[in-house]
C-alpha cells in the first residue's frame, strides 16, 4: 500500500515537472492515473463498478498508470486471481503501466502471462515474539506470509488450544 502511494506521488510530481523524491529515478510520462484502494466495506455493486472502470481504462488511447490495492476484496477469492490476471494481461497490451498489491500473488502468477510477482517477507518472530518483516520487496519472489507467524505468536503468548489447532492446520501438508 505504501509503495503504491509512493508510485502515485512520484507520477504526479513528474507530471507537474517536479523531480521525484529519489536520488535517481526513471519515470514514464503518463496522461491518466487510476488508483484503486481497498474499501473497508463493499456494497453489492462494487465488483461490477470496478469492472466498468477497467472497461473505460481499456478503451482510452492515452498512456496510463493503474495502481490497485487488494482488488480481490470486492469478489470471491477463487475468482479474484483469474479476474486480476485477465485484467493485467489485457491492460499490459494497451499502453498501460500496472502495479497491483495483492495477497494472491501465487494464484495470479498461475493465471497471468505478463506478470512479475515481488514480495515482502515475514522472517520470523524475535525474542519478544514480535514479527520480523523484511519490508524491502524482493523481485520475482513470492513472499512468505505472516498468518502462520501471528498464530504461532498467539499460541505462545496466550497458550490457548484454539491457536495450536489453527497452527496445526496451517502447517498441514497438502496431499
Amino acid at each position: 500500500t505504501t509503495l503504491l502511494e509512493l508510485i502515485l506521488q512520484t507520477a504526479i510530481l513528474a507530471s507537474l515537472g517536479i523531480g521525484a523524491p529519489a536520488e535517481k529515478a526513471e519515470i514514464a510520462l503518463i496522461e491518466e492515473v487510476y488508483f484503486f484502494r481497498k474499501k473497508q466495506r463493499s456494497d453489492a455493486g462494487a465488483f461490477e463498478s470496478m469492472l466498468r472502470k477497467f472497461e473505460s481504462i481499456s478503451t482510452s488511447k492515452k498512456r496510463k498508470l493503474v495502481l490497485a490495492d487488494e482488488l480481490e476484496a470486492v469478489t470471491e477469492p477463487g475468482a479474484a486471481a483469474k479476474i486480476i490476471a485477465s485484467i493485467i494481461d489485457f491492460l499490459s497490451k494497451k499502453n498501460v503501466l500496472i502495479a497491483f498489491v495483492s495477497h494472491l500473488g501465487e494464484e495470479i502468477k498461475e493465471h497471468a502471462r505478463n506478470v512479475r510477482v515481488d514480495g515482502i517477507e515475514a522472517l520470523g518472530l524475535d525474542e519478544n515474539l514480535m514479527l520480523i518483516v523484511n519490508r524491502n520487496p524482493e523481485f520475482n519472489k513470492l513472499a512468505k506470509s505472516t498468518p502462520e507467524l501471528i498464530v504461532e505468536r498467539l499460541a505462545k503468548i496466550r497458550g490457548k488450544e484454539i491457536y495450536n489447532k489453527i497452527l496445526e492446520k496451517i502447517k498441514e501438508k497438502k496431499v
